[in-house]
């Protein structure tokens, strides 16, 4: 694990974890006690002190909409990085496995696999799960979030105005979605790993059969 690696993942899981907080806020509004946030962070506070839902609902949304300019912002600050990283470990992970199958099916009928070949390719590999994981965690807190919103049994009768605020809110979460790629190339999340397996195993395949042929 490189320090870009090391720094992507520690950033997008703050922002997990700041994310969930928001949807446990989000869920326990209309309780009792609930977890208010200001700015990404949270503090305890009794229900009876609060402010009226209209204003809640506005505060959340506007804490979403910080927590959708924060991720932005990380993935235009490592854009560069990662698209180095994605397109150097792709021709890499194919070579080194292309040279580990030829291994397994040279003339002389033995399996002669390097170990530190292996080892690098796996590591390589990782390196890219590394990079998504924490993609698909945010994704999955923000698209939780809409559904958190509408966990509260709303008592909108006769509430045009929380109504009002609680429909221009679920559009801001249509509107605003966790959105990190690659330069709009390269989605970072399972699609990429799946279409890198896909590649890798049609280019092996083609690879292989100028070898038998």
């Amino acid at each position: 694990m490189n320090g870009v690696t090391t720094s992507w993942m520690i950033l997008l899981t703050l922002l997990q974890v700041q994310m969930a907080a928001l949807n446990e806020a989000t869920k326990k509004m209309t309780k009792k006690t609930v977890w208010f946030i200001s700015d990404i962070n949270a503090t305890n506070y009794k229900r009876k002190h609060s402010k009226d839902e209209v204003y809640l609902v506005k505060k959340i949304g506007h804490v979403y909409d910080i927590f959708i300019d924060q991720t932005e912002t990380i993935n235009r600050g490592f854009i560069m990085q990662l698209f180095v990283i994605v397109t150097a470990s792709f021709p890499f992970i194919l070579q080194q496995t292309y040279i580990m199958c030829k291994a397994l099916y040279e003339e002389t009928g033995e399996a002669n696999l390097d170990v530190h070949l292996v080892t690098s390719n796996v590591i390589s590999v990782i390196g890219l799960i590394e990079l998504v994981v924490p993609c698909m965690a945010v994704n999955g807190e923000a698209e939780y979030f809409v559904e958190c919103l509408h966990w509260n049994t709303w008592n909108v009768e006769n509430k045009p105005a929380l109504e009002e605020m609680l429909n221009f809110v679920t559009m801001q979460t249509i509107h605003q979605k966790v959105e990190l790629t690659i330069f709009g190339l390269f989605p970072l999340d399972g699609t990429l790993l799946y279409s890198m397996l896909a590649a890798i195993s049609t280019y092996l395949v083609i690879l292989l059969q100028f070898d038998i042929g």
